[in-house]
């Protein structure tokens, strides 16, 4: 019996899907504004301000579409706490920090980065995010700032990655080059003034001239210029100032004030109009007090109208 084999030959076929591409994006960091504290006047006090990173992203395939990229933006090592310094001798330092977050709770530096989350919506187009850091300066300074312009020149780390659940601290690859930015701030001296009130007494005759003298109390920073002057009072005129009777007059009774405790420099406000006191300040923070007298006199008179007689003098000190 014969039997037959039958063989039957099946035609197989497969399809093969295109393979998905991988991933190619690429970041960068297209520019940095400076970190500028601005015209300060001194004493400091924590002053703050804000620097912003522009970071963009690019993805070049189709598959890169939806998909994200972290962005980082830190500092460079820049000790705690950082440091500009004054472009003028003598050196002082202004110290103050860089910080990822609005509530200055942590310092920017090689791990811990401010961030931003790009996502790519089209082939082959950047699409840039800001990212900020915050600056805030000392409120006790460890040196004694002088006034100046400070600035510190920064060459700060940033990077980026694509994995899910990037973190700036763990898993986020560097980015080449270095952005740099600057870090400046300019402080303006500052000078404070109190005065006592001139007192001459109580008085029957003006036969003979009558002196008093009250002190002027000028506190300004350290390294801070300063001009004192006294105005000419309700006569509008240095050289010829006027205490009237009751404040208002029209008596009145003629008196000066000087430099001196010779008193043969009037204390006016310079320019033909008396001269003026001028100093240094000096010693840390705010300043030490100096203290100077001014020396009053009302010169020999005649007779005059009893009664209360004053006038009121404006102290200036300019810096």
């Amino acid at each position: 019996m014969r039997r037959t084999l039958a063989v039957v030959a099946l035609a197989l076929a497969a399809w093969f899907a295109p393979g998905k591409a991988s991933a190619a994006i690429t970041c960068q960091i297209d520019n940095a504004t400076d970190l500028s504290f601005g015209t300060l006047t001194l004493p400091v006090g924590a002053a703050t301000s804000t620097l912003t990173v522009t970071a963009s992203c690019r993805g070049t395939a189709q598959a890169d579409v939806g998909a994200t990229a972290l962005v980082c933006a830190g500092t460079n090592n820049g000790g705690t706490p950082r440091e500009m310094d004054r472009t003028a001798t003598p050196v002082r330092t202004l110290a103050y920090d860089i910080y990822t977050d609005a509530t200055y709770t942590q310092q920017a530096n090689y791990t811990y980065n401010a961030s931003t989350l790009i996502t790519i919506t089209s082939r082959n187009t950047w699409i840039s995010r800001p990212i900020t850091l915050y600056g805030r300066l000392a409120n006790t300074q460890p040196d004694n700032p002088t006034p100046g312009n400070y600035t510190e020149a920064i060459s700060a780390v940033w990077g980026y990655s694509t994995a899910n659940n990037a973190n700036c601290a763990t898993n986020v690859s560097p980015g080449t080059p270095n952005y740099t930015f600057t870090s400046r701030a300019t402080l303006q001296g500052s000078c404070l003034i109190a005065a006592q009130n001139m007192n001459f007494g109580t008085y029957t005759s003006l036969a003979a001239a009558r002196d008093a003298q009250a002190n002027l109390t000028v506190t300004c920073t350290n390294g801070t210029a300063y001009t004192v002057k006294l105005d000419g009072g309700k006569s509008g005129n240095v050289n010829d100032r006027r205490m009237f009777l009751n404040g208002s007059g029209p008596q009145f009774v003629s008196y000066n004030l000087y430099t001196t405790a010779a008193r043969n420099t009037i204390w006016g406000t310079g320019g033909g109009s008396g001269s003026t006191v001028i100093g240094t300040g000096t010693g840390a923070g705010q300043g030490s007090p100096v203290t100077m007298t001014v020396y009053g006199r009302v010169p020999a008179a005649g007779t005059f109208t009893a009664g209360t007689y004053t006038d009121s003098i404006t102290a200036t000190v300019e810096y």
